[in-house]
């Protein structure tokens, strides 16, 4: 359950997330730009689709159920409104 469950969320994260550039303009990231999932509890992983999560994008999960957000030490950035 708890496997199927994370499958989920990661799905959803994929679905909404978008490469960013860094200060190297050769080194890619991603930003989180939106959550589509309906779960409350969410932990975002270092990593997706081998590019380090380095920012929670404006309003990300603004429009959703999430009521926790666990975050990897790689997020450098928390944009405004972020939870609502």
């Amino acid at each position: 359950m708890k496997r199927g469950l994370l499958i989920g969320l990661l799905a959803a994260l994929l679905l909404c997330c978008v490469p960013a550039r860094t200060e190297n303009a050769f080194e890619a990231s991603i930003v989180l730009s939106s959550y589509a999932g309906e779960a409350e509890t969410v932990a975002i992983p270092e990593e997706i689709q081998g590019l380090p999560a380095v920012a929670i994008g404006d309003g990300c999960f603004a429009k959703s159920n999430v009521r926790d957000v666990t975050l990897p030490e790689t997020v450098e950035f928390i944009g405004e409104h972020t939870v609502w």
